[in-house]
């Protein structure tokens, strides 16, 4: 199963192109992320990175500076806004429970 994902992840890497892939708010892309769990930590490892991704993926924001306290939000597709201290939680809480 570890050899199918990560030959899914490549193929995925091969057929879409880096500019036509999602932005993601994280510095590391989500099959990247993955396919590193999978190398570094087996295939169940990664089946939880994806699983994890998922919940926390957040397509369609944009970055604001609140002009109020000149730190930055991220506005969602959904309406919802997060600051930068409640986003730092979210991926705190993220890496502690892989």
């Amino acid at each position: 199963m570890t050899l199918i994902f990560k030959i899914l992840i490549k193929l995925y890497w091969f057929f879409v192109p880096a500019f036509k892939r999602k932005h993601c708010i994280f510095k590391e892309s989500c099959s990247n992320y993955v396919y590193n769990a999978i190398v570094e930590k087996g295939f169940l490892s990664g089946l939880r990175a994806l699983r994890s991704r998922i919940q926390t993926c957040k397509p369609g924001y944009q970055i604001k500076i609140n002009e109020t306290n000149k730190l930055y939000e991220f506005h969602f597709a959904n309406g919802k806004k997060a600051n930068h201290e409640e986003l730092c939680k979210e991926i705190e809480y993220s890496l502690l429970n892989q």
